[in-house]
C-alpha cells in the first residue's frame, strides 16, 4: 500500500514532517499548507542506512540559462537501520528520513573526521561504496546531471519572470552580476535510480564540525 511524506509548505531542516499511510491520517492545520508526496520505499542502503545526496548547483546566469554543479557533495544518512514503514516505525524519524538537522540529535549519530563513515559522508567516497556494490556510477551521475538540468529548464519560465519584475526599467540592459546557489536533494531507488526530494534555495552552508 502507498505510504505518503508529508512536508510543510514552509518548512526548513525536516521540522513537520510526518510520514502516513492512508490519506486520512492527514493532519489539517488552519492557514498551513503542505507538500505531499509519495514516500519511496525502495531506496538504495549503505551499510543497511538510507540515504540521501545533496547536491549544490550554482545559476550563474538566466538568459541565458547558465548553471555549474559541483564536483563533490555530501551524502547524510539515517542514524538507524532500514525498514519499511509500518505502524510500528512510521513515526521514528530516524529510520525514515535522512535530514541532518533531525539526526544529528540521535544518540546513534556517528561524528567523525573521515569522510568514509560516519553519519555524514562525502559523496565522492558514497559513490566508491555504490560502485563497489555492483552499480554503475558513470551511469547514475549521468543521471543525475539530467535531473539539475531538466529541474532547472522546468522553473527557467517562473525565475524570468521574477527576475525581470525586479529590476527597474533603466537597468534591464545593463549587465547584472548575481548568482543563486541552490541545493538539490537527490535519492537513489534500489535501482540506482535518482529521484528528486527537493530544491533548497538558500542551502545552509554552515560548519558544525571540522
Amino acid at each position: 500500500k502507498t505510504v505518503y511524506i508529508v512536508k510543510p509548505d514552509e518548512g526548513s531542516q525536516g521540522e513537520g514532517i510526518y510520514i502516513i499511510k492512508d490519506p486520512k491520517d492527514y493532519i489539517l492545520e488552519a492557514n498551513k499548507r503542505h507538500l505531499i508526496q509519495e514516500y519511496v520505499a525502495n531506496p538504495m542502503l549503505i551499510d543497511g542506512l538510507k540515504f540521501d545526496l545533496r547536491l549544490y548547483v550554482v545559476l550563474t546566469s538566466i538568459e541565458p540559462l547558465t548553471i555549474y554543479m559541483s564536483k563533490d557533495g555530501l551524502a547524510r544518512f539515517c542514524t538507524q537501520p532500514y525498514k519499511a514503514p509500518t505502524s510500528k516505525n512510521i513515526g521514528n524519524p530516524y529510520i525514515h528520513l535522512t535530514n541532518y538537522s533531525l539526526n544529528k540529535k540521535s544518540k546513534y549519530y556517528i561524528h567523525t573526521e573521515s569522510s568514509q563513515d560516519g553519519s555524514k559522508r562525502s559523496l565522492s567516497n558514497v559513490m566508491k561504496q555504490i560502485r563497489f556494490q555492483g552499480y554503475d556510477v558513470d551511469v547514475i551521475k549521468r543521471k543525475i546531471k539530467d535531473l539539475v538540468i531538466k529541474t532547472l529548464i522546468a522553473i527557467a519560465p517562473d525565475l524570468k519572470s521574477e527576475f525581470r519584475s525586479c529590476l527597474p526599467a533603466s537597468d534591464k540592459n545593463k549587465t547584472i552580476s548575481c548568482f543563486q546557489i541552490l541545493g538539490f536533494d537527490i535519492l537513489l531507488d534500489s535501482d540506482g535510480a535518482p529521484i528528486l526530494l527537493e530544491v533548497n534555495s538558500s542551502p545552509s552552508l554552515r560548519l558544525d564540525f571540522e
